[in-house]
């Protein structure tokens, strides 16, 4: 009777440990079903600041690389900003078919340069024109100097103005006749290389969808009157550098600066504005805080300097990358454009320019991914980044290390550093 009664007691405890086991996985601060084998749980957080963290920190220009930009802005803005675009069309269609006969291009009608709108990045008040210019040049291609001289008057290739309402998905921009077929028929290259400016009575800008961007712009001409003949349309196409293919690729289409608005400068960071400017941070951190310990948070803390903008209105979305760069690789410039993906386990922020004070960046998604890789392989660094990076005016400063201790970057942690299960 006593053996069968023990038995039982002891089935009955042991189906009350089995639940208080999960119980406690799921819920580390509840006791469950049973008090005596799952006492309260305990779990205590640490929160610090750490203020000499940072190795590097630094303003890094350069990015994106020409061409490969997702969108080119084209603007003016009065003495802050002027930028254009360039696209380039060196494989156009020189010969048509007419009744079954094949005949090379001798008159053009309907001529016209067809591109595509981001209309979030799109703003006048007044009505806009848009100039189509030849930059064509034999100058080494990425001289920018050069590309900007070439938009003069008797380089206008085209244009069209455009009322407020008209800046909608498409802009069909008329091209002269006579000009597309001197380029059609003259001595070779037989190309167009043509560069975009806006004017306007007001400030205005649109910004056009690039081949980066997964749109290919296109010229189209019509060779014949005959209806029976279609328009002929030509994608976006490059030949040169002929050495190097890359960058061949990228001077498909690209932006130009002819007057920006930079930001960083002297104890200064900057992040967007164009030429865009990214931030690098690179940080060294007792071993034990990554390697050793639960990280539940941890907070980039900065301290932002107002700034003009282009619109009082203007805000810009920051994202926070990792750097998956080689740990020995010295070089700041090419280390900022080795990086993970935007939005991986790590929040962006978005901010006004002329704002000002603390502004905290969560990066608890880059201490796990440092802690997953090890110490010796990959930098423990992070870029600041505009969403916007290369298409867009609006640009943030914050304090560096190089300020006043109060103004400096911090890193604000909580972690925890062990958590005990079983039966005492």
């Amino acid at each position: 009777m006593y053996g069968l009664r023990n038995r039982l007691l002891a089935t009955s405890l042991l189906a009350c440990a089995v639940g208080t086991i999960v119980a406690c996985s799921e819920e580390l601060n509840g006791t469950a079903g049973c008090p005596a084998l799952c006492p309260e749980q305990n779990v205590v957080s640490i929160d610090t600041v750490l203020d000499a963290f940072v190795t590097v920190d630094t303003t890094v220009t350069g990015y994106p690389v020409i061409g490969t930009e997702a969108f080119l802005l084209v603007a003016t803005r009065g003495d802050t900003l002027d930028a254009r675009a360039v696209m380039r069309f060196d494989t156009l269609t020189q010969r048509f078919s007419r009744g079954g006969a094949d005949s090379a291009i001798y008159a053009l009608d309907s001529s016209m340069v067809t591109v595509r709108l981001d209309t979030t990045g799109t703003k006048a008040t007044a009505p806009v024109t848009v100039e189509v210019y030849d930059v064509d040049t034999t100058a080494i291609d990425t001289d920018t100097p050069v590309a900007l001289s070439l938009f003069r008057p008797d380089r206008l290739i085209g244009g069209k103005t455009f009322a407020v309402t008209e800046l909608k998905d498409t802009l069909r921009v008329p091209l002269q006749n006579d000009k597309v077929l001197g380029k059609l028929t003259g001595s070779a290259p037989r190309r167009l290389r043509i560069g975009f400016r806006v004017t306007s009575t007001a400030s205005a800008q649109i910004r056009l969808v690039s081949r980066e961007g997964g749109v290919s712009s296109q010229i189209s001409y019509d060779p014949s009157p005959d209806t029976a003949v279609h328009a002929l349309v030509n994608g976006e196409a490059s030949l040169t550098p002929t050495d190097n293919p890359t960058l061949r690729s990228d001077l498909t289409d690209y932006q130009l600066v002819a007057k920006g608005q930079g930001a960083g400068a002297g104890n200064f960071l900057g992040v967007g504005g164009l030429p865009a400017q990214r931030v690098y941070f690179r940080f060294n951190l007792p071993s034990r805080l990554v390697d050793s310990v639960t990280m539940v948070r941890a907070t980039l803390l900065l301290t932002q300097i107002p700034t003009n903008s282009v619109d009082a209105s203007d805000s810009l979305t920051i994202y926070p990358q990792v750097v998956r760069a080689a740990i020995d690789l010295q070089d700041v410039v090419r280390s900022a454009g080795i990086l993970s993906p935007p939005k991986i386990e790590i929040d962006s922020l978005r901010i006004r320019p002329n704002d000002s004070g603390q502004r905290a960046i969560e990066i608890v998604g880059a201490m796990r991914q440092w802690k997953a890789v090890g110490p010796t392989t990959l930098q423990r660094a992070i870029v600041l980044r505009s969403a916007t990076e290369g298409a867009s005016a609006p640009s943030v400063l914050f304090y560096s290390t190089e300020a006043a201790p109060s103004q400096r970057p911090r890193l604000r942690l909580t972690y925890v550093t062990k958590v005990e299960f079983g039966i005492p």
